[in-house]
């Protein structure tokens, strides 16, 4: 009986552990994005949707979303579908978009160095321009 009780303890405990390590990692990404507070919206139309644009031209970074609309869209399509559908863009469609937005405002120089997702639906370009 007592090596039950232990093996439930110790069950109970792992469990708490990967809850905290999940979030403490969310936690982590709000972080990030609370860095951009304050940081003009950018809007900008591409591949038939319009984004979000959190600019730091002298920090040489932003912060790229899709619109509000196609968050909801995604998180009612996937809650509808058991997560099957409603995906939002992932890092590579960002990293194109911002390389259309610098583009379009006149920093066609500009090389993007890292491209890290923030949270859900949310990634930080990292860029330089010459």
């Amino acid at each position: 009986m007592r090596f039950l009780q232990e093996l439930r303890a110790k069950f109970m405990k792992s469990r708490f552990l990967i809850s905290l390590c999940f979030m403490v990692s969310g936690c982590a990404g709000v972080t990030e994005a609370m860095k951009y507070q304050g940081t003009p919206i950018q809007r900008f139309e591409y591949a038939g949707d319009n984004w979000r644009i959190f600019d730091k031209p002298a920090e040489g970074k932003m912060m790229t979303t899709p619109s509000i609309g196609a968050g909801i869209s995604a998180g009612t399509a996937r809650g509808l579908t058991f997560g099957i559908a409603g995906a939002l863009p992932e890092g590579l469609q960002h990293q194109e978009m911002a390389k259309e937005y610098l583009k379009s405002t006149g920093r066609e120089s500009c090389s993007i160095f890292e491209t890290k997702k923030v949270i859900q639906g949310q990634y930080e370009i990292i860029y330089k321009c010459n």
